[in-house]
């Protein structure tokens, strides 16, 4: 007897099941073998929001890897341009850190402040020297150099705090590469990015709104609670941040489960559906540093946790070019924002992907890859395989059982 397949497919669009008749796959059974699923990738279906964070160390030691940021951005942003992605790009500093413990920091006589008021004239740890920037402009996101010379000089500034997916490639670069350079003579006896991301964010140390409905430049404007949140650590130096209560984690893992108790809570992460990353530009081995190694450079062992820990890139700041960490940062954020849950596991031998008609090969660099993490199951796409927006996806299979 003729084997005749019955394949359930699943539109994810309308919801509606339509059933067909598929090829044989042997001579000798009869068998309710697939379930597929298809989906429009629009903002009705599949999330293409994505909003990305910089958060750059402004130390005395970062005026070089800053400058490679600015000089290396269109290996970061050509892809999201050329795939019609809708993003947000935002820059802070590592001195933000500041607005938690009340404005009081650094290691000069004349910085502390002890009216913990933003308006006061913040004093550069770098020179002991007045800047250009008041204690609560530190907690905001940058528009550039904020501090400007110890004689007084202004810092470039591009007066835009908010880069858009709107914006045209001419002003996207230009805006980009004056934001990243946020200055040399922020705070460099305490660079904490973790303190950083809770201030500059206006959050508690659980992820809970803080601040009490203070914001700041364009806070209101970046996060959206739809797109996938993105942050890029760039930093010489070890991660200092503390506690809210400024206790110490005690080790590397009370940091990451601290961090990742943050995230989750902002994002509205849960199990099998984590919404952020976080991939770090640090110093990954000081022993094998041919670039940049600055005396005061430390290892960022934490850093490099919390982005193992969130799917994130690693990549070392021992570079005079910065493009290929900045392509492998692009595209992992490209992946993890278009991956989608299959709502049952699939056989993945049997796994059959179509974007637009055309069939995608597995594949790790340009293609599909299946993961099942946890008991969730994922199709992610990688490389030139990462879908554009409006983009029709099919995925086919044979479940592993047939009642799920």
């Amino acid at each position: 007897m003729k084997n005749i397949k019955f394949s359930l497919k699943v539109l994810a669009v309308s919801n509606a099941l339509v059933f067909g008749l598929g090829c044989n796959k042997s001579n000798d059974s009869f068998s309710l073998l697939s379930s597929g699923q298809t989906f429009e990738q629009s903002s009705s279906t599949l999330n293409n929001k994505v909003d990305i964070l910089w958060l750059v160390d402004g130390s005395g030691t970062m005026a070089n890897h800053q400058t490679n940021l600015a000089n290396n951005f269109s290996s970061f942003i050509n892809d999201f341009r050329a795939k019609n992605f809708d993003f947000h790009m935002a820059v802070a500093s590592t001195d933000a850190w500041v607005r938690e413990v009340n404005y009081n920091g650094g290691s000069c006589v004349a910085n502390p402040n002890p009216s913990q008021s933003p308006n006061t004239t913040y004093v550069s740890s770098a020179d002991c020297a007045n800047t250009l920037a008041k204690y609560g402009q530190l907690t905001h996101f940058r528009d550039g150099d904020i501090y400007g010379s110890a004689s007084g000089i202004p810092g470039a500034r591009s007066g835009t705090y908010l880069i858009t997916s709107l914006m045209s490639p001419a002003s996207l670069l230009s805006t980009f590469a004056t934001n990243i350079k946020t200055g040399t003579r922020g705070d460099g006896a305490h660079e904490a990015g973790f303190q950083s991301l809770r201030a500059v964010l206006r959050r508690n140390a659980d992820g809970s709104i803080g601040y009490s409905g203070e914001t700041h430049t364009s806070l209101a404007q970046f996060r959206r609670n739809d797109a996938f949140f993105a942050v890029i650590m760039v930093t010489d130096e070890e991660d200092q941040s503390t506690k809210a209560n400024g206790a110490s984690y005690n080790t590397t893992q009370d940091y990451v489960d601290s961090f990742k108790l943050f995230m989750d809570n902002y994002t509205g992460s849960v199990t099998g559906n984590r919404k952020y990353n976080v991939s770090s530009i640090v110093m990954v081995d000081i022993n094998n540093c041919s670039y940049g190694l600055h005396p005061q450079a430390t290892e960022g062992d934490r850093y490099v946790a919390i982005s193992n820990a969130s799917e994130g890139v690693v990549a070392s700041i021992c570079s005079s070019n910065f493009s290929t960490q900045l392509s492998q940062i692009s595209n992992q954020i490209l992946t993890l924002s278009t991956r989608f849950q299959l709502n049952r596991e699939p056989i993945p031998s049997t796994l059959f992907v179509q974007v637009n008609g055309t069939t995608i090969p597995e594949s790790t660099t340009n293609g599909w890859t299946y993961l099942n993490e946890g008991g969730f199951y994922f199709i992610e796409f990688r490389g030139s395989a990462i879908p554009p927006q409006g983009a029709s996806i099919s995925v086919l299979f044979d479940p592993v059982t047939i009642n799920q």
